[in-house]
């Protein structure tokens, strides 16, 4: 995945290869988050390039217990508040999710995009897991 490639060396993000098309990237936070990171991982879907960062599981959530359809009704009106991206699951965790079009991606939407899902996971990780890492 060079385009990724060319981003993490381009800001000093590390960033491992998973499989061929599936990479585990470390995005630093910035701004009062300054200091922690995020893993965020990046996957070429077709024609999509894909980005998710996990905030936890779903039955490990301590707010979880409010039940299913509250949760989920919190997490859509939390959906609004996000410049980019949503809140999603994926295999029962609750993920920060963005894609983009590859053939009009430019460096810099992408990194824009993995540092906004990479900081609002982290906020929902706070949020709803108490802060715990979850990576």
């Amino acid at each position: 995945m060079g385009l990724i490639d060319r981003i993490c060396s381009r800001r000093g993000w590390e960033y491992n290869a998973i499989q061929e098309n599936l990479v585990a990237v470390e995005v630093p936070l910035e701004g009062k988050l300054a200091g922690r990171s995020q893993m965020v991982f990046a996957k070429i879907d077709g024609e999509w390039l894909r980005y998710w960062a996990v905030a936890g599981a779903i039955e490990e959530m301590p707010i979880a217990q409010i039940g299913a359809e509250q949760l989920f009704r919190l997490l859509l009106q939390y959906n609004a508040d996000l410049p980019t991206g949503a809140y999603a699951l994926i295999d029962e965790n609750l993920v920060v999710l963005d894609t983009q079009l590859i053939a009009v991606a430019d460096r810099d939407e992408i990194a824009a995009s993995l540092l906004s899902v990479a900081t609002f996971a982290d906020l929902a990780e706070d949020a709803f897991m108490g802060g715990e890492d979850n990576q």
